[in-house]
């Protein structure tokens, strides 16, 4: 356990991470939890710095051990597997306002990301994915004397580090409830702070022919938030089968791999919300394959939709897709946006290491 005190004001939370040792000291099993968003799963492990170097001493495969853990077959199964190396508490400042007895909490902690799709390979970032692994932080961190359903207004926040640069993972009025086993349960709203989408790859003409063979002459671009992304304007829902075969087939056209995207308009009475129209998606993800939601993917399609005159939104424009809706806000000027969903806690496990990927 780790553990930090700040007199005064403040809240002191109490941290367990993601290993347990045998009596030499050495790492013998990696605890994970698995969380989920709109059906897009990973599994995380929270390791702080030390142990992370000594499992990397091992020569720990953690491309091997992500295919494992991730065949949903033969395993724990998910869409990936998130190392949250680093963590830091959970330092949160309580106050209580003299005008109406109102209650606030805010606070902010950190934690690198490292993430391994489930075939094994490296990516940038996931903007689901970041809001996972800012859930199983949150959920080791133990409120010390405040119920936080009292509060009127909070503000908590995970900086997350990516290999795509850091991302800032906030809660909407959190409510943290502690379980029988001790553990804390935080299912909520999430907003991921994402960057102005950047122009992707180039779309070459043979895969450009290959589009226009499908679907015409209907809108395709690509887009970058961290991870590259295809998006094309289907104009009518893709179904699963069709999704991945063209998907795995547009990837194939580029050298690194992309994040493909298939986007129709939703119309406003079928819109998740009141307040805009939205398009549906259906996507493939590169090392993962056909997935429930993407939230990368939603935030570039969003933002593509907008230019394409798919949407009328000013602000929001809401993303349908096979595991739920989400809600991307456009913040005008600036560019940068927020992935608004919802996230939650599935289940923990121990995981023993042993085996061929460890001690190579």
């Amino acid at each position: 356990f780790a553990s930090r005190r700040v007199r005064g004001c403040f809240v002191e939370f109490r941290t367990c991470f993601g290993t347990a040792r045998c009596e030499n000291g050495a790492v013998e099993t990696l605890q994970l939890t698995k969380h989920q968003a709109l059906g897009n799963d990973f599994l995380i492990a929270l390791l702080p710095d030390d142990e992370k170097t000594a499992l990397d001493e091992r020569r720990l495969d953690w491309p091997g051990l992500a295919k494992l853990v991730c065949d949903r077959r033969t395993d724990a199964g998910a869409d990936g597997l998130i190392l949250g190396v680093g963590p830091s508490s959970l330092m949160a400042e309580w106050s209580e306002s003299a005008f109406e007895g109102s209650k606030s909490l805010s606070g902010s902690a950190s934690v690198t990301m490292v993430l391994y799709n489930a075939d094994g390979s490296r990516a940038e970032m996931s903007g689901n994915g970041s809001a996972c692994l800012a859930n199983a932080l949150a959920r080791t961190q133990e409120p010390w004397s405040h119920a936080f359903e009292q509060l009127q207004e909070s503000s908590l926040r995970v900086e997350i580090k990516t290999d795509a640069g850091s991302r800032s993972v906030s809660w909407r009025n959190p409510v943290f409830d502690t379980e029988k086993d001790g553990q804390i349960s935080l299912d909520t709203h999430v907003d991921v702070h994402m960057p102005r989408v950047a122009p992707g790859p180039e779309i070459g003409g043979a895969l450009n022919d290959l589009i226009t063979e499908r679907f015409g002459t209907a809108d395709r671009g690509t887009g970058d938030v961290g991870n590259p992304h295809l998006v094309i304007a289907a104009g009518s829902p893709v179904n699963a089968d069709e999704t991945a075969n063209l998907g795995a087939l547009y990837e194939s056209h580029f050298a690194d791999g992309i994040n493909v995207e298939f986007i129709w308009p939703i119309t406003e009475e079928n819109s998740p919300t009141i307040s805009c129209t939205g398009v549906g998606m259906s996507v493939w993800e590169r090392g993962a394959g056909l997935t429930q939601a993407c939230g990368t993917g939603a935030v570039v399609a969003a933002t593509r939709a907008r230019e394409w005159g798919l949407v009328k939104s000013d602000f929001f424009t809401d993303v349908a897709m096979p595991g739920g809706s989400v809600t991307v806000a456009h913040h005008v000027p600036s560019g940068a946006l927020q992935l608004l969903l919802w996230v939650e806690h599935v289940a923990d496990i121990s995981w023993p290491l042993r085996g061929p990927w460890l001690d190579g």
